[in-house]
């Protein structure tokens, strides 16, 4: 027997992964104890003769302790891999803390293809991944490699302009390469790895074996016991509010959850999404059957298509061309410049900026976001007399993070606030900035190790870094 780590179990599928000296292997439900189905599980197993399975797993040890937050960092996404230098102990925490989205895995992805780190982008792939082309499917590791190298986007050094994501399904589109045409691909992200991918032009499979409707194309996941009659209805029912539906549509998601707790309140879920010429139309509804909740979920689907109208026909009279020099209220807001992608190692932080304003309430707060038009705002909390810090979401309403957070500080809120639970990382400002390129994002918040105090590290559209902190 072979010592190792469990990685994740899935409890839908049944399915698990058990890591040995960098090596992954499949595990089911039926060799794996249930006592040890957490991440981070130490345990014994054997494998299996075409060594791909773990089987007889025990555990190792003492018993199966086991730490909640481990992320796997030898792969595609280690620092060594991005950045071509030695991991070090820092790296480690700051990967405990940072879990790649499957956006920011998808962006990795594309970029390693772009970019001829072949290598890179292979390792991103479970073992399992299927990639769907126009003449096929393709799987192994090894066709995936021929597939890609042939690829008019390997090493063509343009990045997509863009990626969107619904879940752990994601979206990247590339404006025309050289010599081609636009690209579209998709990608499905599971357990922090591709698991299935889809080219433009190629007919999307679904997990129930639904055919694409005419004209886009139609994707069914299920989650648990989902019967194939519920998965028909469900796909006839966004079928019949697609054709209401008066501009191009050109994707379309159904997901149907089966709770397997018997105690769930509903456990029947039905969720769509639309891409509804470039902007996502959502819906979702519950209920104690399946059939029940498809049906409540044509309706919501139907209710947030004619509000989705209805504010596209109020925009569309204001959003005339203005004359030069002229500003009228309702004109559509200007795209902003995305920042300058300067090589890391001549960045630097160029701007420190302290505030001492009053303390605020996190309505006043969102209405100071508006207000200056920032992509996030940080100020003292009225209740709590915290750091905090606003941002929006892409679905509409805000984040927000504080130290120590709260939960009765967005509960009277009447703006829609979603909290982040999380105890921001204690840092230096030389690792916060470590962070900020790790995990690509616009900003992180951060607990001073020197102050106590939160901060904020940015990115400016110069490319450099920003720093903001209160002023003691």
């Amino acid at each position: 027997m072979v010592d190792g780590v469990v990685q994740w179990f899935d409890e839908t599928t049944g399915v698990g992964r058990i890591v040995h000296k960098g090596q992954r292997y499949e595990c089911s439900a039926a060799e794996l104890p249930e006592s040890l189905r957490v991440s981070g599980a130490r345990v014994h197993f054997d494998i299996s003769r075409h060594g791909a399975q773990a089987v007889n797993v025990t555990a190792r040890g003492r018993g199966h302790s086991f730490a909640r937050n481990v992320v796997d960092i030898s792969g595609p996404y280690s620092v060594a891999a991005r950045r071509g230098t030695e991991q070090s102990a820092a790296d480690v925490e700051l990967y405990r803390i940072v879990k790649p989205t499957p956006t920011h895995l998808a962006g990795w992805w594309a970029t390693s293809l772009v970019n001829e780190s072949l290598e890179e982008s292979l390792a991103m792939y479970s073992p399992t991944a299927v990639v769907h082309t126009g003449d096929g499917e393709v799987s192994g590791l090894d066709d995936i490699r021929t597939l890609l190298e042939a690829s008019e986007l390997y090493g063509c050094g343009r990045h997509p302009g863009t990626v969107r994501g619904d879940g752990d399904d994601v979206v990247l589109i590339w404006d025309a390469v050289p010599g081609g045409s636009p690209v579209m691909v998709r990608l499905r992200i599971e357990h922090g790895e591709i698991a299935a991918q889809w080219f433009e032009g190629d007919e999307i499979a679904t997990s129930g074996g639904t055919e694409p409707a005419e004209g886009y194309s139609m994707q069914v996941v299920t989650r648990g016991r989902v019967g194939r009659g519920a998965e028909e209805r469900a796909t006839e029912k966004v079928r019949h509010v697609v054709r209401l539906v008066g501009e191009p549509v050109l994707f379309a998601r159904v997901k149907l959850t089966q709770l397997g707790d018997p105690a769930a309140t509903h456990p029947a879920i039905a969720e769509a999404t639309l891409d509804v010429n470039g902007e996502i139309v959502r819906a979702h509804a519950s209920s104690d059957l399946m059939m029940d909740a498809i049906d409540a979920l044509e309706r919501r689907l139907e209710d947030r298509l004619r509000h989705h109208r209805e504010r596209r026909d109020w925009i569309r009279p204001a959003a005339v061309p203005p004359e030069p020099g002229e500003w009228r209220h309702g004109n559509l807001a200007g795209s902003r410049t995305p920042f300058f992608d300067r090589p890391r190692e001549e960045r630097e932080v160029v701007r420190h900026k302290s505030w001492a304003g009053d303390d605020t309430t996190v309505d006043e707060a969102a209405c100071d976001l508006e207000a200056l038009d920032h992509s996030f705002h940080l100020f003292h909390e009225l209740t709590t007399g915290r750091d905090s810090v606003l941002s929006r979401l892409a679905g509409g309403g805000y984040v927000l993070q504080q130290l120590d957070p709260d939960t009765a500080v967005v509960e009277q809120c009447a703006e829609k606030i979603t909290l982040d639970p999380r105890h921001p990382p204690s840092l230096t400002v030389a690792a916060a900035i470590d962070l900020l390129d790790l995990a690509a994002t616009p900003f992180v918040f951060f607990e001073n190790s020197s102050t106590g105090r939160g901060n904020v590290a940015y990115r400016r559209y110069d490319g450099h870094y920003g720093l903001i902190s209160p002023d003691s």
